[in-house]
């Protein structure tokens, strides 16, 4: 077994990767302010902005994989507070690089699908970065960083979904809730993703660390189609009531800072470097209805 940290401990993807791996692996997971328990693995206050304590906690608990999961993701918060967004984003993932270096583990940093400007599709992992926002040019900044201070690291670009704890729903989980209780909500029809349910992200990522990978993957499902649509197959395959989805085109929306309005990703280095299909995302809704995640989200809704 490997005893793996995960930074952002009691973020979406940190709990769902936590109950994934937790008979697999010894399962670490690091807080900062919010304090959560989850059977089967640790949980601990550690001080990310001090490169002494990590490599003082990596070698106290002989920790073989940090997974980088904190971090600021609200667009609109890193656009109005832009010091905390670059010491959150960029600073806290170069101080975790330093300290996996000398301590000679791997790390795997989370980053996003934002980085581009949103006028093609399906990027690859060579196509230029032109980030449009703080969100981004942070995140852009702290792949490049990482990989400068450590070349060993994993950067994953990915856009995922699942279910999230009371305090984290997740986009999925906001469709779901919504139409559940008869709300009406709007997406939007003009922004494009390709998004991947997290159990199969996981189950990915770990393939790449077994093959000692490095650089940048993209994590990402076959299928590029706009929120709306994506909230309509949603909702049909939870047989819940689509009409209570409106279309909305972003234009509509005002106050929000500038962002892309395509962020799919090609996932073909990825299929190819692990040989191995990813599936559709009609998969991705069977396995997310299926009796198992739907035990396993109860567990979710319980931390």
């Amino acid at each position: 077994m490997a005893n793996i940290a995960i930074t952002g401990g009691s973020g979406l993807l940190a709990v769902n990767w936590a109950l994934l791996r937790r008979e697999i692996d010894n399962i670490f997971l690091l807080l900062n302010k919010r304090e959560i328990f989850i059977n089967g693995t640790k949980t601990l206050k550690t001080n990310l902005s001090s490169l002494e304590d990590i490599v003082s906690f990596i070698k106290t608990y002989k920790i073989d994989l940090i997974i980088h999961t904190a971090g600021i993701t609200n667009i609109e918060e890193c656009q109005k507070n832009i010091p905390v967004a670059k010491f959150t984003n960029i600073q806290l993932s170069k101080n975790l690089a330093e300290a996996t270096k000398i301590c000679k583990v791997k790390m795997v940093h989370i980053s996003s699908d934002h980085l581009f400007d949103g006028t093609s599709s399906f990027y690859s992992e060579e196509d230029n970065l032109n980030p449009l926002n703080v969100y981004a040019q942070t995140k852009a900044k702290a792949e490049n960083e990482v990989l400068q201070i450590d070349n060993s690291a994993l950067i994953i670009r990915t856009n995922f979904f699942g279910c999230g704890p009371s305090y984290r729903r997740s986009f999925s989980d906001f469709i779901i809730d919504s139409l559940s209780s008869n709300t009406k909500i709007e997406l939007f029809n003009d922004v494009f993703f390709s998004p991947i349910f997290i159990p199969n992200l996981v189950e990915i990522i770990h393939k790449l660390i077994a093959t000692s990978a490095s650089g940048i993957f993209h994590v990402v499902g076959n299928d590029r189609l706009s929120k709306y649509e994506f909230g309509i197959r949603l909702s049909e395959k939870f047989n819940l009531d689509s009409s209570l989805i409106m279309p909305l085109s972003i234009k509509q929306r005002k106050g929000l800072v500038v962002r892309p309005l395509d962020m799919s990703l090609s996932n073909k280095k990825c299929t190819s470097y692990i040989n191995s299909e990813i599936v559709g995302l009609d998969k991705f809704f069977d396995a997310y209805k299926s009796d198992l995640y739907t035990h396993f989200c109860e567990e979710i809704n319980k931390i």
